[in-house]
């Protein structure tokens, strides 16, 4: 097996102690409901590019929150079932490494509160979704696949950022006739 595990630390036990995780998150969000309940948000600015005027920022409001109860809540119940499923298998923690990736990049997508950033957590759900179809990296079939979803997720992730662009240009062309 891998190092990392020994007896007293299967993957069983370990996937069960990494769904802590996942389940503090789930908590995180659903105690903060009653601070949005009333129609408002909570937002997280942070200025990444002063000098140009550019700021990344996060934002949870009452149409993020469903999703957002959800990728922690399964995840949950997804990192706890691996632990069962890949037992025995000592590239496990791998897998897990990808998904709690997979999950952070989520939770990133569904709390962006301005472009840039929805665009990096995209691009992120892109290479973590294809890390983790890429698992079996002696499967032929996995890569395949993988490759597929890099390539339609990463095709999206440019769609957006032309579409993001367009979309400048035109508020532009709305604010210059003004």
């Amino acid at each position: 097996g891998h190092p990392a595990f020994n007896r007293r630390l299967s993957i069983t036990r370990t996937a069960w102690l990494l769904a802590s995780l996942p389940l503090a998150a789930f908590i995180f969000f659903l105690n903060r409901l009653p601070a949005i309940s009333d129609g408002s948000a909570l937002s997280l600015p942070v200025n990444w590019m002063p000098s140009l005027g550019m700021a990344a920022s996060l934002y949870f409001d009452t149409l993020s929150a469903l999703s957002l109860l959800r990728v922690p809540g399964f995840g949950t119940l997804v990192v706890c079932y691996t632990g069962s499923y890949f037992k025995g298998d000592s590239s496990a923690w791998r897998f897990l490494a990808y998904l709690f990736l997979f999950m952070t990049m989520m939770l990133g997508v569904l709390l962006a509160g301005d472009v840039i950033t929805l665009f990096v957590f995209w691009e992120g759900t892109s290479i973590t979704s294809f890390l983790l179809i890429a698992y079996q990296t002696k499967d032929e079939a996995a890569r395949r696949g993988a490759l597929k979803s890099l390539f339609i997720t990463g095709g999206g992730g440019i769609a957006l950022l032309i579409g993001a662009g367009l979309w400048m240009l035109h508020q532009e062309r709305v604010r210059a006739r003004g």
